[in-house]
């Protein structure tokens, strides 16, 4: 927590009041100078199952990182759950959904984290966890949000934390994910309990930077990992590319173009319904249809991301 003090008065009581037998709450508080501290002393008194670990400030950008790794260390017990300062889970068993991922021998658990945010970053979230989720679920677990995972504190330092090459800028949580997640040791969660909503609203820029600062974690993902996302917008943006051009070179045959027009009409129902139930399961009101648009969108704003990153780099 860096300046939030807002976000612990409203978030933290749903947190240190989660329906399990035994956990702990860690808030680390990275030098915030908004009267987080003070708020962090009353609810100490409160509630004995708060502790806090104060960074001081200094001249040096901690980065999230050593944040989190001051408070897995901290930790007494060994299931760590990570939760951003923003977010509020969906229901009282959240936790309890959670620690049910590590059964049949499991060391890393991740479920899903909605946004309260403008519809297109919402419908961009969903798309995102839907894929990452999805490729877990098919053995091929690659990344995560990070704000709404699960793992043994041995599998952190086992591997001795965090990568080395971290900077403040890159995703610790994700770049940790694909280190260690593989089929026979992750478990994703889809239950509705398990959910939970950050209030991180965001502009379109700040979106691009949030995708850029994921670009660049990128850098640090296991080899045949690293482009995963990138292959999934690929391969729609020549799905939509090959239907008007495969539509204008057999125009003069009627029944190829009213077969690709079933086979568009059947892709778009089959996704609806995809999108209508996972959307239901993980409590997203009004999304269904922006959901239905971001689908062609997303690909020239993400390639417009993925350039201006490109360049980015060059020049650095």
């Amino acid at each position: 927590a860096n300046n939030k003090s807002k976000n612990l008065e409203e978030n933290l009581p749903a947190i240190l009041t989660q329906n399990h037998p035994k956990f702990e709450v860690i808030v680390v508080n990275d030098g915030s100078e908004d009267g987080s501290d003070d708020l962090l002393n009353i609810l100490r008194k409160q509630y004995s199952n708060l502790e806090v670990r104060n960074l001081v400030t200094n001249n040096l950008l901690h980065g999230k990182a050593l944040a989190l790794g001051v408070g897995i260390k901290a930790a007494r017990y060994e299931k760590i759950v990570l939760c951003e300062v923003d977010c509020i889970p969906y229901s009282s068993n959240w936790l309890s959904s959670l620690s049910q991922g590590f059964s049949e021998g499991r060391q890393i658990v991740n479920a899903y984290t909605g946004l309260d945010a403008k519809k297109f970053v919402r419908a961009d979230a969903f798309f995102e966890a839907l894929n990452l989720m999805g490729s877990a679920l098919n053995g091929r677990p690659y990344s995560t949000r990070g704000s709404n995972m699960a793992f043994d504190k041995e599998l952190f330092f086992g591997r001795k934390g965090f990568d080395p090459m971290l900077k403040k800028y890159d995703k610790a949580e994700a770049v940790f994910f694909n280190a260690v997640a593989r089929a026979d040791n992750t478990s994703t969660i889809t239950a509705t309990e398990a959910v939970n909503r950050s209030a991180h609203s965001i502009s379109f820029g700040n979106w691009r930077r949030e995708k850029s600062r994921y670009l660049h974690s990128q850098r640090l993902f296991r080899q045949g990992t690293r482009n995963t996302g990138l292959f999934e917008i690929i391969s729609r943006l020549l799905l939509f590319i090959s239907i008007p051009v495969s539509i204008y070179f057999v125009l003069d045959e009627i029944w190829f173009t009213v077969a690709i027009g079933t086979l568009v009409v059947l892709r778009q129902t089959l996704q609806l319904i995809i999108f209508h139930r996972a959307q239901r399961q993980f409590n997203e009101r009004g999304l269904l249809l922006y959901s239905f648009w971001w689908d062609i969108i997303s690909i020239p704003a993400h390639l417009a991301v993925l350039l201006s990153f490109k360049q980015r780099r060059t020049f650095e």
